[in-house]
């Protein structure tokens, strides 16, 4: 062979050595090598993340959707343009992207879909409920939230309290705890996941003399009861399993105190002082109510207050009002002026997660109100659901 012809032997032989040993990108299977990932085959299914979850009104849950193809890869396709998402319930809006937004109180199934195949069924529970205490029923109502943010279907527990004065939700969701004024004591009721009460309630065999309204602490162990016959404030230990594990005085020298709430990290309590017309904040150390001075005054027999979700707003129950107060750096509230008005016996005023949707008691008209809370603070106008007992307190999660 001639020297020209050994040449185009070497540069032929070089050529087809590099096909073979994967130089080129045409086909083939990345082995490590450079080249392209060999075709998924068709698409198998997609599994929906995470399977179950649960989640507040007005809160959101993104899912991920995997897909499993023909030849064993997966791959994350949550982003596909192609895919389609649904929900099998109003409760629950699900975007293009994925990402679910709770709008009312119920379960929905979440699924996905791309071409011919569909998801893996994912459920996703909104646990957003209204407790209502009902004095002269000796019952607590527990309510759905609508959409519109009005009280929907509520199931009345059995007439198992006796006086029941105010109504708490632990903050993991897992125990309501409701004051019984006439029966001097604190019931703790187990709570489904969906935020329903189990059945039978317990009773703890702490006694409190005359215990009005009850708060629980963020961290969930510590529970703050006001008794109107003392005068004090009771700090009582939250165990496990949900009983209470024995109670201490945390304050004193209240003027029959009724309302009570702990602003959102827990470092301060406020308390409601009917007949003086005032609101007492104190500082909260290692369970104990120290520094405590009146914070604002001017209200007209004020027996509920509650925070917004940043702790810079305080809305203040009156007889026939909701009063609005911003909370300054020193724990004070000022300035307060109306929020609402209109009420009739308003003894305790709650807010949801968010801060758009109040609640408020009208006791001698056996009524709720639902009132939409505006970009200043001020309430929009209210709706009123009947069918209650005398409503005394009102709770969310």
């Amino acid at each position: 062979m001639s020297d020209a012809g050994c040449r185009v032997f070497w540069w032929w032989f070089l050529a087809m050595s590099l096909t073979a040993c994967g130089g080129s990108s045409v086909g083939g299977g990345d082995s490590g090598g450079g080249g392209t990932a060999p075709p998924a085959g068709p698409l198998v299914s997609i599994a929906l993340a995470p399977a179950n979850a649960r989640i507040g009104i007005e809160t959101t849950q993104a899912f991920t959707a995997v897909a499993t193809y023909q030849n064993g890869s997966t791959a994350d396709i949550s982003a596909d343009p192609g895919l389609t998402w649904t929900s099998s319930d109003a409760s629950v809006t699900v975007s293009a992207s994925g990402v679910a937004t709770a709008v009312a109180s119920g379960a929905a199934h979440i699924q996905a879909s791309l071409g011919a195949v569909s998801s893996s069924v994912a459920v996703l529970r909104v646990r957003s409920r209204v407790y209502v205490a009902n004095l002269n029923g000796n019952t607590v109502s527990v309510c759905a939230i609508t959409a519109s943010g009005d009280l929907g279907t509520c199931n009345t527990s059995a007439a198992v309290f006796d006086g029941p004065t105010g109504v708490a939700i632990h903050p993991a969701g897992t125990f309501a705890y409701v004051a019984n004024q006439r029966g001097r004591n604190i019931s703790y009721c187990e709570l489904r996941s969906d935020g329903e009460l189990v059945g039978g309630c317990n009773t703890s065999a702490v006694t409190l003399w005359g215990p009005i309204r009850v708060a629980i602490d963020p961290t969930g162990t510590t529970l703050y009861a006001t008794a109107l016959v003392s005068g004090t404030v009771q700090a009582c230990l939250i165990l496990r399993n949900g009983s209470l594990g024995g109670c201490r005085e945390a304050g004193s020298g209240f003027d029959r105190p009724t309302g009570i709430a702990l602003n959102p990290g827990g470092t301060r309590a406020y308390i409601t002082n009917p007949s003086l017309g005032t609101v007492t904040h104190c500082k909260v150390s290692a369970g104990s109510l120290t520094e405590c001075a009146v914070s604002a005054g001017g209200f007209s027999n004020p027996r509920g207050v509650v925070f917004n979700s940043a702790g810079t707003r305080a809305y203040v129950a009156n007889d026939a009002a909701v009063s609005k107060c911003d909370v300054q750096m020193d724990g004070s509230l000022a300035p307060c002026t109306p929020a609402a008005s209109g009420f009739n016996l308003a003894y305790d005023v709650a807010l949801n997660p968010t801060g758009t949707k109040a609640y408020v008691t009208n006791s001698a008209h056996d009524a709720m109100s639902f009132c939409p809370v505006n970009a200043d603070g001020s309430f929009g106008a209210c709706t009123f659901t009947t069918g209650f007992r005398s409503p005394y307190s009102v709770a969310l999660p």
